[in-house]
């Protein structure tokens, strides 16, 4: 689903360690890692915005807790200019969590 609260606060502290996976430094891992507090509110809502004569709608809410986020980035760098590889992402939240894998290819210049 889609989550987008209407107002969203969050205090973290942030880490990130980076290092080389081979003593080349062409292949290298990045973690970047948040740990805080979020409060988030939304408004009373629709179930369905395009529907004419709504009968049912969301109650207004307001959510707040823990917040992670944690980033592993594996990368190797084919040259100066190209580099590919694989990031995984993950976010929790006291009302939401949301994976993703991404593969990429980037042109830097």
């Amino acid at each position: 689903g889609y989550y987008s609260p209407e107002s969203l606060l969050r205090l973290a502290a942030l880490a990130r360690y980076e290092r080389p996976l081979r003593e080349d430094d062409r292949l290298r891992l990045r973690v970047d890692a948040g740990l805080g507090w979020q409060i988030a509110k939304e408004a009373a809502a629709s179930l369905n915005p395009l529907a004419q004569n709504v009968l049912y709608t969301l109650a207004p809410s307001q959510q707040s807790g823990v917040a992670a986020t944690l980033d592993v980035d594996i990368r190797y760098h084919a040259n100066k200019n190209w580099r590919y590889g694989l990031l995984l992402s993950a976010q929790s939240s006291p009302d939401y969590s949301f994976f993703s894998t991404r593969l990429y290819l980037s042109y830097t210049w």
